[in-house]
């Protein structure tokens, strides 16, 4: 029998801990897990609140579209204490619209699912949370129907950033 193989029977029979190339190894391992798995971390709070900036434009634009086809008007409430908003029609803001998805009412939870910890910092439309829209899918202010003059905001944000959505006096016209 060659030596080595001796050697190898003798070392394993009194081993009691690792060897220095099984340490560098499994250290080299976590190294490189880190490297890939941090930076993805540093990156699910942006990607959620890009999503929820996304929903809401989205939301917003719904219900301006769905006021320019149904000839009514039609808004969105911000309650911003429990990170949440609606859409109702007329001037009844507790008259909840379905949603076209589930059918069941048109609010949307942030700050849980896939939203987590996405905040309504503030929504001021003319001095209010609401925003409507007419016929002709122009902004109005929240307490009156008169048209509104100023840029209307929504702004959101994770703890890290803050991003804010605009909607343009006049046109109407809804972006971040």
């Amino acid at each position: 029998m060659p030596p080595f193989f001796c050697l190898s029977s003798h070392r394993s029979r009194f081993k009691k801990g690792f060897s220095l190339m099984e340490l560098i190894l499994v250290l080299g391992i976590i190294g490189v897990l880190s490297l890939v798995l941090i930076p993805r971390m540093r990156v699910v709070p942006a990607v959620r609140l890009s999503s929820a900036v996304d929903r809401v434009i989205s939301d917003m634009r719904f219900t301006q579209r769905l006021s320019v086809t149904r000839h009514a008007i039609y808004g969105v409430f911000f309650d911003i204490p429990a990170d949440l908003y609606y859409v109702f029609e007329g001037d009844d803001t507790t008259d909840q619209i379905s949603n076209p998805h589930d059918l069941g009412p048109f609010v949307n939870q942030l700050n849980q699912g896939i939203f987590k910890n996405v905040h309504i910092d503030s929504a001021s439309f003319d001095g209010s949370q609401i925003v409507k829209f007419n016929v002709f899918g122009e902004p109005l202010m929240g307490d009156t129907n008169d048209t509104m003059v100023v840029l209307g905001e929504v702004v959101l944000s994770n703890g890290i950033s803050t991003r804010t959505i605009f909607i343009e006096p006049g046109t109407g016209h809804i972006h971040n």
